[in-house]
C-alpha cells in the first residue's frame, strides 16, 4: 500500500486524468444507458398453447393437455411442467433446468409436438414459444361514446403510428374484438338457385386466395407470376361468383347469403373513465428505454389530441416511466445530501480541502460504477438503483478512514507527502479487508438459482461494482488530492493575481479562520467527552470482559426471541403505499356476460363516488381518482398468477393521486371505502 500511495503522490497528472476519465465516461454512459422498471432476463420457460374452439375445460384437458404432457414427460432438463385448461384453450408450460439451451429445447419440443396425431380435428395448430417478460412501458387509451368499429380503426392507426417511431417497436391492442366476416347462407336461397352448401363453401375457399403462378423466362429476364385474390371486406366477398346461368347472368355470394363485416362474437369489452375504450399497450424490448418510450407516447397525445374523429379522446395509463424517474430522482437527492453531509461532518474535524476531496469520492465512485455496469450489459432499473442507494453510506467509509489517518500523521509535524504515504501504509490493509468483507457478503446473492436469482442479480452486481471503484478511488485518486490539500500554498503569487484577486485571499483567510475557530471548539468538546465518559466506560468493559460478553449474549438472545416469537414480523418485500388499486370479480362458469358487465359498471360507479367522499382531505380539493380502467371477459396474467378468461370474469383498476397530494389518505383506506 505504501508504494501505491507513493505512486499517486508522484504521478498527480496521471491520477487526475484517471479521475476525469471516470467522471466524463461515466456521465456519458449514464445519459445513454437503458432505463427500465426491472431488469430483463430469460425466464427459462416454454409454453405450448392450443386453441380448441367451443370445448369445455374438461374436453380441453383430455383432448389437448394430457396428450402434450404424455409426449413431453420424457424430455431431459425439464424442472417442472404444469398445464392450464380453460374454455376453448389449453396450455402446457415447462420450466427448464438452469443452464439449458432454450433454443435447442424449443426445436426438440416442436419435434415432439409434431408427432402427436390425435388432437381433435377442431383444434388449431399448436403455438410453441419461449415466455419472455416484455413488461408494458405505458398504456395509451382511446375512448369515447362512438361506434365500436371507429374506435378500433382509430386504435389500429395509432398503434401503427407508434410502431413506426424510432423508440417503439412493440405495441398491442387490448379490450377490442377481432375482426370477422360472417356469412349466413339462406336455405331458401339455396333451393331457389339450385345450389348446395358445399358449392358455396368451396366458392368462398377458392375465391379468396393469393397463389403463386410460377415464372416466365424471356430474353429480357425472368418474371414471377402471382395471383392476387385475397379479400378483406364484406363487399368483396359479396361479389364472389357462385354459378353462371345459361342466360349469362351470374349468381354471386351476396345473392344467397347475408354477409356481415363486423367483429367476432367474443365476450370482451373495455372502458376507460366510464366510456367504451380500446387500449394500445406499448411494450419495451431488451434494448429500448422505458422513459424514452413514455415520452414518445405523451408527445403523440399532445400532437394528435385535436386531430381525432369527433367524440374520441386520448389518455395514458400505468406509466412505468414515472416509477423509474422517481427512483432516479431519489438517488440524485440522496447522493447530493450524502455529499453535503459527509463534507459538513468531516469539515468539523478535519481540513476543509481534505473534507472536500473525501466527499468527492461519492460522485467519482457512482460514475465509475455505472461505467462498469454498462460494460456488463446492465441497465438503470429499480434494483440497480436500490443497490446504489443502499451503498451510499458505505462507499465513503474507506476514504474517510484514509483521510482521517493521513490528517493525523500530518498533525504530528510530517510533510504532506510523508503524511499521505505513511498514513496509507498504516491502514491500507485493514481498509481493504473491511471493504472486501462487504463485497464477499454480497457475492452469494449473485449465485441464487431460479427466477428470483436472475431477478435480483443486478443488485449485488451494482453493490460490488461501486465498492470496488470506491476502493480504487481511495488508494489511487484520493492520495494525490490529499497531498495537494495539505501542501501549503505558494506565498509568492503572480503580480496580476495579487492585483485582481487580492479580495479572494482575504475571503479565503476569513473562511479558514472561522473554520479553525469552530473546529478547535468541537475538538475540545469531543476530547472532553472521550476523557470524562468514554475512556472510563471502556476501561470498565475491558476489566470486566466476561460481564460485557454476557451482556452481548443477552442482547443476542433477546433479539432471536423477538424474531422467533413473531414480535418482529418478517416479510420478504414490505408493502408500500401504491397509486393503483384493482378489483377483480369472478362468477361461476356460464354466468352471462351481461351480468358481469353490470357488476363491473356498479364497481366503477362506486370508484367515482370516492371523489366526493375524500374531496375535503385532498390538496386543492382535486378528484382523488385520476383514471379508471375496466375490462370484462378477461383478467390477464400478472406475475405468477394465472389469467382468467370468459364472460364470467372482469376487473376494474383505479389510479389515485400520488401520496404527496393525499398526505393523510393511505391507499388501504381508499381500498376499504371502495369495498363498502
Amino acid at each position: 500500500m505504501k508504494s501505491l500511495g507513493k505512486w499517486s503522490v508522484e504521478h498527480r497528472v496521471s491520477v487526475n486524468l484517471i479521475m476525469i476519465f471516470l467522471i466524463v465516461a461515466g456521465l456519458y454512459t449514464i445519459l445513454n444507458m437503458k432505463r427500465e422498471l426491472f431488469p430483463v432476463f430469460s425466464l427459462g420457460m416454454i409454453n405450448i398453447g392450443v386453441t380448441y374452439p367451443g370445448a369445455s375445460p374438461e374436453e380441453v384437458e383430455e383432448g389437448i393437455c394430457i396428450k402434450i404432457e404424455e409426449r413431453l414427460k420424457s424430455l431431459e432438463d425439464v424442472k417442472t411442467m404444469y398445464s392450464t385448461s380453460l374454455e376453448g384453450h389449453g396450455s402446457v408450460t415447462l420450466e427448464l433446468a438452469a443452464g439449458t439451451d432454450i433454443n435447442k429445447k424449443l426445436d426438440e419440443i416442436r419435434t415432439q409436438i409434431d408427432l402427436i396425431d390425435s388432437f381433435p380435428e377442431e383444434a388449431e395448430d399448436p403455438v410453441i414459444m419461449e415466455i419472455k417478460k416484455n413488461d408494458p412501458a405505458i398504456y395509451l387509451a382511446i375512448y369515447g361514446e362512438v361506434d365500436e368499429r371507429l374506435l378500433r380503426d382509430t386504435a389500429e392507426k395509432i398503434r401503427d403510428d407508434l410502431v413506426e417511431t424510432d423508440e417503439i417497436s412493440l405495441a398491442d391492442l387490448i379490450g377490442v374484438k377481432d375482426f370477422e366476416i360472417s356469412i349466413e347462407v339462406s336455405e331458401e336461397n339455396l333451393r331457389r338457385f339450385n345450389l348446395s352448401f358445399d358449392q358455396v363453401a368451396t366458392a368462398v375457399k377458392t375465391g379468396s386466395l393469393d397463389l403463386p403462378g410460377g415464372k416466365i423466362k424471356t430474353k429480357g429476364g425472368e418474371f414471377l407470376i402471382r395471383t392476387k385474390g385475397k379479400m378483406y371486406t364484406g363487399e368483396e366477398f359479396e361479389r364472389i361468383p357462385l354459378v353462371t346461368r345459361e342466360d349469362g347472368t351470374t349468381v354471386r355470394l351476396g345473392d344467397v347469403a347475408i354477409i356481415s363485416d363486423g367483429f367476432e362474437d367474443q365476450d370482451i369489452k373495455a372502458r376507460f373513465n366510464g366510456k367504451p375504450a380500446a387500449l394500445v399497450v406499448v411494450r419495451r424490448t431488451d434494448s429500448q428505454d422505458t422513459i424514452a418510450i413514455s415520452k414518445t407516447v405523451k408527445d403523440y397525445i399532445k400532437i394528435h389530441k385535436d386531430l381525432l374523429p369527433k367524440g374520441i379522446t386520448l389518455g395514458y395509463w400505468f406509466d412505468m416511466a414515472e416509477m423509474v424517474q422517481d427512483r432516479i430522482d431519489l438517488l440524485l437527492r440522496n447522493g447530493a445530501q450524502g455529499i453535503l453531509l459527509v463534507f459538513i461532518v468531516l469539515a468539523l474535524f478535519l481540513d476543509l480541502g481534505l473534507a472536500f476531496w473525501v466527499s468527492s469520492g461519492i460522485p467519482i465512485s457512482f460514475t465509475g460504477a455505472f461505467l462498469i455496469l454498462d460494460y456488463f450489459g446492465a441497465s438503470i432499473n429499480m434494483l440497480s438503483l436500490f443497490g446504489f442507494i443502499m451503498t451510499l453510506g458505505i462507499l465513503v467509509d474507506d476514504a474517510i478512514i484514509v483521510g482521517e489517518n493521513v490528517y493525523t500523521h500530518y498533525k504530528t509535524g510530517k510533510s504532506a507527502g510523508e503524511a499521505v504515504i505513511d498514513g496509507i501504509a498504516q491502514i491500507g490493509a485493514p481498509v481493504v479487508m473491511a471493504v472486501t468483507t462487504t463485497i464477499v457478503a454480497f457475492i452469494p446473492l449473485m449465485h441464487i438459482q431460479g427466477i428470483m436469482g436472475k431477478f435480483i442479480f443486478i443488485m449485488p452486481q451494482a453493490v460490488i461494482c461501486i465498492l470496488t471503484i470506491s476502493l480504487v478511488e481511495a488508494f489511487v485518486i484520493l492520495p494525490a488530492h490529499l497531498y495537494h490539500a495539505l501542501t501549503p500554498p505558494k506565498k509568492n503569487k503572480a503580480l496580476i493575481y495579487r492585483v485582481c484577486f487580492f479580495w479572494l485571499e482575504w475571503l479565503k483567510k476569513d473562511i479558514l479562520d472561522a473554520h479553525k475557530w469552530v473546529r478547535d471548539r468541537i475538538e475540545k468538546a469531543l476530547m472532553a467527552f472521550i476523557h470524562s465518559l468514554y475512556t472510563p466506560v471502556l476501561k470498565y468493559c475491558v476489566r470486566n470482559r466476561y460481564f460485557t460478553l454476557a451482556i452481548g449474549f443477552g442482547v443476542l438472545i433477546v433479539s432471536i426471541g423477538l424474531l422467533a416469537g413473531g414480535h418482529v414480523p418478517f416479510v420478504f418485500f414490505p408493502k408500500t403505499d401504491s397509486n393503483w388499486i384493482v378489483s377483480e370479480i369472478i362468477y361461476p362458469l356460464g354466468t352471462p356476460f351481461e351480468t358481469t358487465e353490470k357488476t363491473i359498471k356498479k364497481i366503477e360507479k362506486g370508484a367515482f363516488e370516492l371523489n366526493e367522499f375524500f374531496r375535503d382531505r385532498v390538496v386543492d380539493e382535486e378528484d382523488i381518482i385520476v383514471n379508471n380502467f375496466s375490462q370484462v371477459g378477461i383478467i390477464p396474467r400478472r406475475d405468477w398468477k394465472l389469467g382468467v378468461y370468459g364472460g364470467h370474469c372482469g376487473e376494474t383498476w383505479i389510479e389515485i393521486l400520488p401520496a404527496s397530494k393525499r398526505p393523510d389518505i393511505p391507499a388501504p383506506e381508499v381500498t376499504a371505502k371502495w369495498r363498502e
